[in-house]
């Protein structure tokens, strides 16, 4: 609303105040010459600009001296059943000024302490009570600005809990004072931040940037958020010296008048009202204006248009050329066993994936004292009918409880002893067949040396053993499943995408099954009864818990350092189950399932305020000789055509095109078009068809398309498309040198053939054929969008399918 009123002026005087060099902080990292990064960073930027005397400066917050309370309003959420549950609350209370490092390093302990998992005091009274569906957005401690500051409330409650909401955070917290921490949670927490400290990732040098920009920006010395052992040690004396948390949380929570209580009402209005304000006001606005005024914005348009066309000089950047890629790929050796508790026969990683008997993969990497584990159960048993419930018992098994630990004492064991327990479901793609794959819940884990032995106790117990009788429990995991679902669904284009693909080949399918719109609104539909039917889905996820399990693993990988995989060959035995099978008959999903050829585009219609636009067409597997040409065309295709039209010219958030296995996708994030992106992606299709692009447009997307297949790879991660997908290291060195040969005359060729004959799909929008003695060769691409109810009725043709999400 504010922006609306931004004069021109202002704006342009905020960038030349903030975003100038003497407002910017340099991070450098690596082994390359530091020299020569300052050199060039002077040459091309500095060197630019005069020193200015506007450097930002932050002052201390001024306090309140009592609670200040704001109360907003928001869309309805079509995928929250119960109407009357759409109020989100948040508290927030101004804290310490982040100069005090060792005080921000206890707060944010402090923090986790109270809210983190199901032990903590406010999980148990806000989330394991089923008051509220999750957290409030942003809950947590926040040590990102001048002074950090502490939130906590709910989404998914009534209007008229909302003074109960705050109760029960004041009662907590001042429970918390009397009671203090049991000394196993504060030994969890400290050893989450053992685990982070010695977690190898692969983008180090980044994240280290990340952690210290913010103390650098308020002149705080920065190598202060690495000095994580001191930090510990100085923690630990305080503890010791008495009551050192519930004197934080004194200061900071219970006697502290620096309060915001925060309250979003659902307002079914909303959109209507929002929309009808936005144009009285763009009315005022131009009733205002005189006609000279109007002619200014009118050439000024028409500058920014030609500005926007011309043909950019790339030759006065810097850049790499195609004799920098390296022609070999970095290999990914490890071993091979054919049982879980026989290392003594091994090869190469380049075997059969499918065999008859557990396989272990290991491999040995510098992972710093932590060792990796993870297992794939194939789903072939488990019946069809109980298939889309897979994903949420993948949710729900890891933090339910066992047999014999209950799910308090599961969370405290997990965090004690590992980085934690996830199970995700699977669908993997074969990398040569586009009608092949395979189904699989995955269990993963990580611990340090010392601690293999109870992870591995833990995983197992969760694996084989795992209780679904504690109803509350599972109510509010399922409960904050959904609400994630929808949260995601409104602000992602990948939705899009997934459905769109479904329709192409049968894998894709059951990737929209599993974690597309169709499981968001089943999802919506189980929620909205959930009570009813929890004794059903306990039952449903006991079953296929046994089926899943009576089967033997299919394989599992270890990663960690020589250490490390000697304390896991000792403690693998017990994931091989040796339980009778027989009476789980194999069952097989999408075996009718054929391609539709002729798809009726689909738009999923929600309260929001931009389209998630996605169209697919079908093309090769991984493998094919193809395969390379096309992910260098969607680079080039992204590039030249879809950012500068849809993005820079269109105001979309994002444009995009890829080659995936089998597919090759447009798609536009955050758009207020729908039809004339859809166009342009068809635009696009025609210029590269053409060949109107040059040998450094190639150049340029080859090299872009390596950025990502050589990012660099944290050692818990190498090996791991091999152990899911199997693609070996040949597989790969003959993708890079295919990759490495292509030229333009290859992506006209590509593009003619796979993207061309489906043009007057995207300059047409699937208009539906008229029934006719005579065949047409027209191909159509298959279009999904996730988009605004508010759509110009011209940016949604009739004859498409129009899902109203809110019924």
């Amino acid at each position: 609303k504010e922006i609306i009123d931004l004069p021109h002026k202002e704006f342009v005087e905020f960038h030349q105040k903030y975003y100038h060099p003497t407002n910017a902080m340099l991070f450098s990292y690596g082994n390359f010459s530091l020299v020569d990064h300052l050199r060039i960073v002077d040459e091309f930027a500095l060197s630019k600009f005069d020193k200015s005397d506007q450097k930002v400066v932050f002052s201390d917050e001024i306090r309140f001296n009592e609670t200040q309370r704001i109360n907003v309003s928001s869309p309805e959420d079509p995928l929250i059943p119960d109407l009357s549950k759409q109020t989100r609350m948040c508290i927030a209370y101004l804290c310490n000024p982040i100069s005090d490092v060792q005080e921000t390093f206890a707060m944010q302990i402090l923090s986790s302490l109270l809210m983190d998992d199901l032990p903590s005091p406010l999980y148990r009274a806000l989330l394991s009570s089923n008051i509220g569906s999750s957290y409030a957005p942003y809950s947590g401690y926040s040590s990102s600005q001048h002074d950090s500051s502490f939130h906590v409330g709910l989404e998914g409650i009534s209007e008229n809990q909302l003074s109960e909401v705050e109760k029960i955070i004041d009662e907590t917290l001042l429970k918390a004072v009397e009671t203090g921490f049991p000394q196993k949670a504060i030994d969890s927490v400290l050893h989450r931040i053992e685990l982070g400290a010695k977690h190898v990732s692969s983008k180090f040098g980044l994240n280290l940037a990340y952690s210290m920009i913010h103390l650098e920006t308020h002149e705080i010395d920065p190598f202060m958020s690495l000095r994580i052992t001191q930090k510990v040690k100085k923690f630990k004396e305080d503890l010791s010296n008495g009551s050192y948390l519930q004197n934080l949380i004194q200061k900071h929570f219970l006697t502290n008048k620096h309060k915001v209580v925060f309250t979003m009402k659902a307002d079914p209005k909303f959109t209507e009202e929002l929309q009808e304000t936005e144009t009285k006001k763009l009315s005022e606005l131009e009733s205002k204006l005189s006609e000279e005024n109007k002619a200014e914005i009118v050439r000024n348009t028409k500058l920014l248009a030609e500005y926007q066309g011309k043909e950019q000089d790339i030759n006065c950047l810097p850049t790499l050329t195609r004799s920098d890629i390296p022609s070999l790929i970095e290999r990914f050796d490890g071993k091979q066993s054919s049982t879980l508790n026989n290392d003594s026969v091994s090869s190469s990683l380049a075997s059969n994936l499918r065999s008859s008997s557990p396989i272990l993969y290991s491999t040995v990497q510098p992972t710093n004292s932590l060792g990796y584990i993870s297992c794939l159960y194939n789903m072939n048993r488990i019946p069809a009918e109980l298939r889309k419930f897979v994903p949420l018992f993948a949710h729900c098994v890891t933090e339910i409880g066992t047999e014999t630990l209950n799910a308090e004492e599961l969370t405290r064991e997990v965090n004690l002893r590992t980085g934690g327990m996830s199970a995700s479901c699977n669908v993997i793609l074969h990398h040569s067949d586009l009608m092949k794959y395979d189904e699989y819940v995955m269990f993963s884990s990580f611990a340090l040396k010392r601690n293999i032995k109870q992870m591995m106790n833990l995983l197992v117990d969760i694996i084989y053993h795992p209780s679904f009788q504690n109803k509350e429990r599972l109510k509010t995991l399922i409960t904050a499943n959904a609400q994630d679902f929808s949260g995601s669904l409104q602000d992602s284009v990948s939705f899009a995408l997934t459905h769109a693909s479904s329709q192409l080949f049968p894998s894709r399918n059951v990737i929209e099954m599993f974690s597309g719109i169709e499981q968001a609104r089943f999802m919506n539909d189980l929620v909205g009864d959930l009570s009813a039917n929890l004794d059903d889905l306990a039952s449903k996820f006991q079953e296929i818990a046994s089926v899943l399990t009576n089967s033997s693993v299919d394989r599992c990988l270890i990663t960690g350092d020589e250490l490390c995989l000697p304390e896991f060959h000792a403690n693998l035995s017990n994931l091989d189950s040796k339980q009778n099978i027989s009476s789980f008959p194999d069952s097989k999903l999408n075996e009718s399932f054929s391609p539709n050829l002729n798809p009726t585009p689909t738009f999923f219609s929600l309260p929001i305020s931009s389209n998630h636009v996605a169209a697919v067409i079908p093309t090769v597997p991984l493998t094919h000789i193809d395969y390379p040409k096309l992910q260098i065309l969607s680079q080039l295709i992204q590039s030249l055509w879809l950012l500068p039209e849809i993005r820079e010219k269109g105001g979309a958030y994002g444009a995009h095109s890829s080659q995936r296995n089998g597919i090759f996708s447009f798609s536009s994030f955050r758009d207020v078009n729908c039809l004339t992106t859809i166009s342009k992606f068809g635009m696009a299709i025609e210029e590269s068809s053409k060949g109107n692009f040059s040998d450094i447009d190639v150049s340029q997307a080859l090299l872009s398309t390596f950025s990502h297949l050589d990012t660099p790879i944290s050692p818990s991660q190498k090996g791991v498309s091999f152990f899911i997908s199997g693609i070996t290291n040949e597989m790969r060195q003959t993708a890079r040198d295919r990759l490495l040969s292509v030229q333009k005359d290859d992506l006209i060729d590509v593009s003619n053939r796979y993207l061309l004959p489906y043009l007057e799909s995207f300059q047409n929008f699937n208009v539906p054929q008229q029934s006719s003695d005579t065949e047409t060769d027209q191909k159509f691409a298959t279009i999904s969008v996730v988009g605004t109810e508010t759509i110009e009725s011209s940016e949604r043709p009739d004859h498409w399918n129009l899902i109203k999400m809110s019924e």
